[in-house]
């Protein structure tokens, strides 16, 4: 007979929180915490993002591992504070081959080089919820210049059956001559990729329109803002979106919409010229597409 209670397990000195965990990856600016190692923390293996780094305890996580405290509790050794990325060789030097050379004052020195005196907030991770620890995180990410890499990309597209194509903008009015059947909604696709080894977040896209004089003189005016807004919210991506490591969002817009805004600039006083979109970040980075000519837009529907 099964008696009426439970036993639950205690968490152990390796059993990180998804915040810890989370942290450790955002802040080690993309290598082993070893400060000469260039290892990136993640390696894209058929085209997926894989940890290529351990997650190493500065003091020992078990009876007779290195650096061993036995007064620490379980939770402390699983905590941020006592925790860095290594990769498999400097792992093994620091816990198996060598210990002795790698006392915690050198690698709790590795911890505080490479994070950074911005982390001071993320030194007790209790209570965060998911939303303030991401927020914490760009806050940080951006006091120590992390080397974060967001591309834009802009291409055309048909919504189908609540689905989206896409095709480069230099081609889309020829695809759409020869394809005569594709009748979907025509959209603009903005696509932001994470090509660094440090995750990101998205607040908004925007696309821009450049506007030239008529004259014989081509002067470029400033770029008009066209818009920002959420032409497809149950497709596009909430402010704040997070991208991570190898991660890709799109953002979409209707070209009709697009043609509604461009029509009247096309006067005897203004002549648009080409469009581009940027993506601002929740680190205050801004990044630019490449600039588009008006006449690769296929307004006209068939």
């Amino acid at each position: 007979m099964q008696l009426g209670w439970k036993s639950e397990a205690v968490p152990g000195p390796r059993d990180y929180s998804v915040g810890t965990e989370r942290a450790l990856y955002d802040l080690a600016r993309g290598t082993c915490y070893e400060p000469t190692c260039d290892e990136p923390t993640i390696r894209f293996v058929g085209g997926r993002p894989v940890s290529n780094v351990h997650i190493a305890h500065i003091y020992g996580a078990f009876p007779n591992s290195p650096r061993y405290v036995e007064s620490m509790s379980d939770k402390e050794r699983a905590s941020f504070d006592n925790l860095i990325l290594l990769c498999k060789p400097h792992h093994d030097l620091v816990d198996r081959i060598a210990p002795d050379d790698y006392a915690p004052e050198l690698l709790k020195q590795w911890k505080a080089a490479r994070e950074g005196d911005g982390v001071a907030a993320l030194r007790e991770l209790r209570g965060l919820t998911e939303d303030s620890l991401a927020e914490m995180l760009e806050d940080a990410v951006r006091s120590i210049g992390p080397t974060r890499e967001v591309v834009l990309d802009v291409s055309g597209g048909l919504i189908l059956g609540g689905e989206a194509i896409s095709v480069p903008l230099r081609g889309w009015r020829t695809v759409l001559e020869q394809n005569p059947n594709l009748r979907g909604e025509r959209v603009l696709i903005a696509t932001a990729r994470n090509t660094s080894q440090v995750a990101a977040t998205v607040d908004s896209f925007t696309l821009y329109c450049s506007i030239r004089t008529p004259n014989t003189s081509g002067e470029e005016l400033p770029a008009l803002t066209l818009l920002g807004r959420n032409d497809f919210p149950e497709l596009n991506p909430k402010p704040g979106a997070r991208l991570d490591v190898g991660a890709s969002m799109n953002w979409f817009t209707r070209l009709a919409t697009v043609a509604t805004i461009i029509a009247p600039l096309g006067t005897d006083r203004f002549h648009p010229v080409d469009i581009y979109i940027d993506a601002k970040l929740g680190s205050g980075e801004t990044v630019l597409s490449e600039r588009h000519p008006i006449g690769e837009l296929p307004f006209e529907q068939g």
